[in-house]
């Protein structure tokens, strides 16, 4: 009996809850009864969902529309109608001036390059453009990058071909783009470019006398660049041979640049000392050859070579204006025949008659001291020949050999003088150190 009445006992889920939710009341299963037509689809209760209704949602954008027009007059409207239009007036003109402003200068840098820095008429018009163009990188940006592909470009699309077709100024054009591209190659350390560049020049056919005349000194510059690159990477042979070369291009008279007329020590006939071939460029490269036996060990030949430069440069005609920077074109420029003495100074020097050397450096010193305040080239030679006659007096006072003397310099020079010792080495120093002090000099 009591299982039975156990068995007809209603189970109530109140009964299973937790001691601690015994006190909650859940609502008997016949009350939820109702429930189970909600999850039907044709339920009463989700009809009644679906059509009840919707409220209305009104956007934040269109209430800031409405607010937007409601503050806003047309007064207003018109205003900043009017002030829009204004700025960007402003903001036109603004552009356009400075697009025209760089337009502007930009032609004229371009005048301005062309007038100190001619290009010859008879190359293309996109040549004469990019060479001054090129010159403009450098000279107000320094973008050598920019200006050595620049340059690059007008060299490829000028070429060699039909070199004997082509007019003068075409050739001259030519060779100048070459010689300029090589100069900035060999500023961005690009030796090797640079080196088959300048070999390019001198590898163009040579013309008759008239025509070889107007860039005979590119051909010798381009030599001489040749040689110091050669000598830079201790490529002896091809310094001289580049030399030689520079020297027989220098030469006015055409059959002394063949090489069987060439003389032992590989050199074409030089002109006397008062003779017309006598000219600046081919003393240039007659010093620049001296000084590169001078550096190796082949000191007699240099100073045969450095004696007979003086005595062309003697035996021309004095300059007018020897303060003039102009006289530097000139051969018996006195700038350069002290040059020429500090070489033959410290060469004697070198070669043991240590006297001799001293004398014809102090010399050299008085000679352009004079006009060190006037010219550049002057200041530049008083300081080295300064220098070296403190640095020989230094060494002859370690060595005891500094004793007065009487002998006769080289083409008079020293005669009838004795070497009397005027001056101290920290006299010497001192005179350097008043010349360094001069900042501006009036010609170069």
């Amino acid at each position: 009996m009591a299982l039975r009445r156990i068995a007809r006992l209603e189970l109530h889920p109140s009964s299973f809850a937790p001691h601690h939710l015994s006190h909650l009341r859940f609502p008997p299963p016949s009350s939820l009864r109702h429930l189970r037509h909600l999850g039907t689809h044709n339920s009463p209760s989700l009809l009644a969902l679906r059509t009840r209704p919707t409220s209305k949602i009104v956007s934040t954008e269109s209430c800031f529309h409405n607010v937007f027009r409601r503050h806003i007059s047309a007064s207003t409207k018109a205003y900043l109608h009017r002030e829009g239009l204004i700025l960007l007036r402003v903001i036109a003109y603004g552009y356009s001036f400075i697009a025209v402003a760089f337009a502007l200068s930009f032609v004229g840098a371009l005048i301005y390059i062309e007038t100190f820095h001619p290009t010859p008429k008879d190359l293309p018009f996109v040549a004469r453009y990019n060479l001054d163009l090129s010159r403009a990188l450098i000279k107000w940006t320094e973008n050598y990058e920019g200006a050595i592909e620049t340059m690059r470009g007008v060299v490829s699309e000028l070429g060699e071909d039909g070199w004997a077709k082509k007019k003068r100024g075409w050739r001259k054009g030519y060779m100048m783009s070459l010689s300029y591209l090589a100069g900035l190659e060999e500023h961005e350390r690009m030796i090797d470019d640079a080196k088959a560049h300048y070999q390019q020049i001198l590898q163009l056919p040579r013309e008759n006398e008239s025509e070889e005349s107007l860039w005979r000194e590119e051909r010798v510059n381009a030599a001489l660049r040749v040689s110091k690159i050669c000598e830079f990477k201790n490529d002896l042979p091809g310094a001289q041979a580049a030399l030689m070369d520079a020297v027989s291009f220098a030469s006015v008279n055409p059959s002394n640049s063949n090489d069987e007329n060439r003389t032992s020590n590989g050199l074409p006939p030089l002109p006397g000392p008062a003779s017309k071939e006598n000219t600046p460029l081919l003393l240039k490269a007659l010093t620049e050859l001296s000084i590169l036996h001078a550096r190796n060990d082949r000191q007699h030949l240099a100073l045969e070579l450095l004696t007979t430069i003086l005595q062309a440069r003697r035996a021309a005609a004095p300059v007018e204006k020897p303060t003039a920077s102009e006289s530097s074109k000139e051969i018996s420029d006195p700038c350069a025949e002290a040059v020429t003495m500090a070489y033959i100074g410290e060469l004697l020097f070198s070669m043991g008659d240590e006297q001799q050397g001293l004398a014809w450096t102090k010399e050299a010193y008085r000679k352009s001291e004079a006009l060190a305040e006037l010219r550049g080239a002057c200041k530049e030679c008083a300081i080295v020949a300064g220098r070296n006659v403190a640095n020989m007096l230094e060494l002859m006072k370690d060595r005891k050999a500094y004793t007065p003397s009487s002998r006769g310099g080289w083409f008079g020079l020293g005669a009838d003088k004795t070497l009397e010792p005027d001056g101290s080495v920290e006299e010497w120093e001192r005179s350097v150190l008043d010349l360094e002090r001069i900042r501006h000099t009036k010609g170069k």
